[in-house]
């Protein structure tokens, strides 16, 4: 998939100037989601051949129970071991932008230190509010392209 992955997730989006990510960054998290990818299955395929020999018949209860709780682990353990990984996070420097989110998180009552952090995702993308001759011109060099 590779070649295909490079020319629609990342070459299209140079194109369309939704991106400014490295090729070399966007190779690399693809090999490392790949890599803990590998890891996580291979690990998780052995424990489902240790549960075929072990329990029989229920071997297909067995899997649910067991996918269910790498699935659970996974959303739990996901955005503070496996997300830094791919985005670093810092605080929401003081501004507008921070006192709107303190005053919501007041509001719903979370503790303001865990809703105020950022990533460094938003500088490989390209956030630029269209105007309708952008919006024709995208339209036009797509129809160009195809």
């Amino acid at each position: 998939e590779l070649p295909w992955t490079i020319y629609t997730s990342w070459y299209r989006q140079t194109q369309y100037d939704m991106t400014v990510q490295p090729l070399g960054d966007f190779l690399g998290q693809a090999g490392l989601s790949l890599a803990l990818s590998a890891v996580i299955m291979g690990v998780l395929l052995a424990l489902f051949y240790v549960l075929v020999n072990r329990v029989g018949k229920l071997w297909w209860a067995w899997f649910g129970g067991v996918t269910a709780s790498v699935i659970t682990l996974m959303m739990i353990l996901g955005p503070t071991l496996i997300q830094p990984l791919f985005n670093e996070y810092t605080a929401v420097p003081e501004g507008k932008v921070k006192a709107a989110i303190e005053a919501l998180a007041v509001e719903a009552n979370i503790p303001t230190e865990r809703v105020l952090c950022t990533t460094d995702h938003a500088s490989r993308i390209i956030l630029q509010p269209m105007s309708q001759a952008s919006v024709r011109r995208r339209v036009l060099r797509y129809q160009t392209l195809r």
